[in-house]
């Protein structure tokens, strides 16, 4: 398995855009956006610098994952970012360290561009991320669902 950026696989875009779409429909709905627009926000997403989106390949070249590193997230303090996103694994990847893998490339290529802190929102994950070095810092509710307000600091990172 390989952590690549998406901007240098950009054939992927489609399938991540539909990988997000499956996982949080209800919340782009919510959001009033349409599947078109969580593809065209992908395609923004795909560069080098922050915002980034990295794709986990298997040896067959099929994905089995994605996450982001963005500017800003929906509902939060301004003075918080930027945010790790996006985190989505394929049930052909569950199971076998994908996310991870994911989350650790993503803090990685964060902390090349000079990050020192990144921060997450997260529902269902707290326990996946602390295990991960992920501190939770408070619960905010974020369209109608409590979510917990996560910081990893990356300064060990950035000095490598």
């Amino acid at each position: 398995m390989r952590v690549i950026s998406l901007n240098h696989a950009k054939q992927y875009q489609p399938a991540v855009a539909d990988l997000l779409v499956q996982q949080w429909a209800d919340i782009y709905r919510q959001l009033g956006m349409s599947d078109a627009d969580v593809h065209a926000m992908i395609e923004s997403r795909c560069t080098d610098t922050v915002p980034f989106f990295l794709i986990a390949l298997d040896e067959q070249e099929r994905l089995l994952g994605c996450g982001a590193v963005k500017d800003s997230e929906l509902f939060t303090d301004a003075n918080l970012e930027p945010w790790l996103a996006a985190i989505v694994v394929t049930p052909e990847g569950r199971g076998r360290g994908v996310g991870s893998k994911i989350v650790r490339a993503c803090e990685q290529r964060a902390a090349q561009h000079g990050i020192r802190t990144l921060y997450l929102s997260t529902d269902q994950a707290e326990a996946f991320y602390q295990k991960l070095g992920w501190e939770r810092i408070d619960y905010r509710q974020s369209l109608g669902v409590e979510v917990a307000l996560m910081k990893r600091e990356l300064s060990s990172l950035v000095a490598q």
